[in-house]
């Protein structure tokens, strides 16, 4: 370290510490962290418009939230009508607590980038000195002039640091959503998938009444009733497993949602939203869409922007990391009298161990690894794109086809043996067997359709570059409404 003084009975405190110190104090107020998430992510919630006004306000003391009577007044109206998808992301953009831990941890990162971005205030040294009679009252203040000279470079590092955690945070925000809407399209298909379950149990139900009665007229064996019952104690399993499957989606979209507090409010629609006539874009658009719109892209290209800069701010500085400008007044006092020193000091690094060689080579390295990781998202943006809509393709052809070709078919079969059973021509277990067959087939549809969902929301997070590693999706053995109920043959 080498320090150099000037200290003369003259000399004023110069204009540049003046304007060093200034420059020190200048501060920019930071943006509400919900209307920096809002504006990341217009435009990528699908068919949602999710605003600033949709998510959760931070908490302004403990327990307590800003806001409160408003939000509460939105969701209270959301709820008095069966809970649709779009009502069910907007609840949990308002109530989950992760919002709200995200949100401040989005606040956290922009107080830390603006605090970077600062010179460190200037210090001031008071010393008193007493040599016999004479005493000596030293006074400096001294200001950091290498931050001031890096001020530019760490100012837009900052602003690339802030920007990167704002495209995180988006991130995090879409994959609140797209939990909340898995969840709600999970609930729905399980209801739907009780009632079908129930149904196939009533038609059991009917087929053993039948045969008691065959077996009392003597026309069935106690083998051919054994038939029937165990089919009705099969349909019976499937009921109670599809039931329980229904209570645990529910439970599983009143946490999503954020309303573990009143579940008894959430009532569901009768049906899932309809399929799309029409897939509305290609695997080429959708890579396209990705590469342009990814919230991961973003977030790595500010990166290594931010890396580029704290480059230059290194090599600004060559090989010294200390520089310091203060200016100093003295008071002597002793029994002839009274003299006042005044000065400045200035005081550097001197490179004789560490000529800046391994920090330079440091910021060179974090440069290099933050430009190969922005080559390795897109090409992750490319792939994942892709598959993600071939994924969706698939679901959305599986859908139609059980919508639109088997259901009816299914249906079309049990119509006519309900005609050839009025005719005489077949028998009623006939026309229970082809009833559970009916009910197994729509079971089917509605699961077809809940994967497509599924996969939709899968699309939405691959375009928007969120991972969906975090995302629950439940498991495809979900029950159905079970085969159909077997027709008992022989005496």
């Amino acid at each position: 370290m080498f320090s150099f003084k000037n200290l003369s009975p003259g000399g004023r405190w110069t204009p540049l510490l003046a304007a060093c110190v200034l420059a020190g104090c200048a501060s920019t107020p930071g943006v509400p962290p919900q209307q920096t998430v809002a504006e990341a992510i217009a435009g990528r919630t699908g068919s949602l418009a999710v605003g600033a006004a949709d998510l959760s306000p931070l908490p302004d003391s403990v327990g307590a939230t800003a806001a409160a009577a408003p939000v509460d007044a939105r969701i209270d109206a959301w709820l008095a009508e069966p809970l649709s998808d779009a009502s069910a992301v907007r609840i949990a953009l308002l109530r989950h607590p992760q919002m709200q831990t995200l949100l401040a941890e989005l606040q956290l990162s922009q107080a830390e980038a603006r605090l970077d971005a600062q010179l460190p205030n200037p210090q001031l040294v008071l010393a008193r000195l007493r040599e016999g009679d004479a005493r000596e009252l030293d006074r400096a203040l001294r200001f950091d002039l290498l931050g001031l000279v890096t001020l530019p470079w760490r100012q837009r590092a900052a602003e690339r640091a802030e920007a990167a955690a704002r495209w995180q945070a988006a991130q995090r925000v879409l994959l609140l959503a797209a939990q909340a809407r898995n969840a709600w399209v999970d609930a729905v298909a399980a209801a739907l998938m009780a009632r079908q379950t129930a149904a196939a149990q009533e038609a059991a139900e009917l087929g053993v009444e039948l045969g008691r009665r065959m077996v009392r007229a003597g026309n069935w064996s106690a083998w051919q009733l054994g038939q029937a019952e165990l089919a009705l104690a099969e349909a019976r399993q499937r009921s109670l497993a599809a039931e329980h499957a229904a209570g645990l989606a529910r439970e599983r979209l009143v946490r999503a949602i954020g309303l573990a507090d009143a579940p008894e409010r959430i009532r569901l629609p009768e049906r899932l939203p309809d399929l799309p006539a029409q897939l509305p874009l290609d695997a080429a658009a959708a890579e396209r869409r990705a590469l342009a719109e990814r919230l991961d892209l973003r977030a790595a290209r500010e990166q290594a922007q931010q890396r580029a800069e704290a480059l230059g701010a290194t090599r600004s500085t060559g090989a010294l990391d200390t520089l310091t400008l203060g200016v100093e007044r003295n008071r002597i006092s002793d029994p002839a009298g009274r003299t006042t020193q005044r000065g400045v000091e200035l005081e550097l690094s001197l490179p004789l161990f560490d000529a800046g060689g391994a920090r330079n080579a440091r910021a060179q390295a974090e440069l290099a690894r933050a430009s190969a990781e922005l080559r390795e998202v897109a090409e992750r943006a490319r792939t994942e794109a892709r598959t993600a809509w071939a994924q969706w393709q698939r679901a959305h052809q599986a859908a139609r086809h059980w919508r639109d070709e088997l259901v009816p078919l299914r249906q079309r079969l049990s119509e006519e043996t309900l005609l050839r059973y009025n005719g005489m021509l077949t028998s009623p277990w006939d026309v229970l067997t082809q009833a559970a067959a009916q009910s197994a087939a729509v079971a089917s549809a509605i699961a077809a359709e809940r994967d497509f969902w599924f996969a939709d929301t899968e699309l939405q997070l691959a375009l928007t570059g969120t991972s969906p590693r975090g995302l629950e999706r439940p498991s495809d053995a979900a029950p159905t409404a079970a085969s159909a109920t077997p027709t008992p043959q022989g005496h």
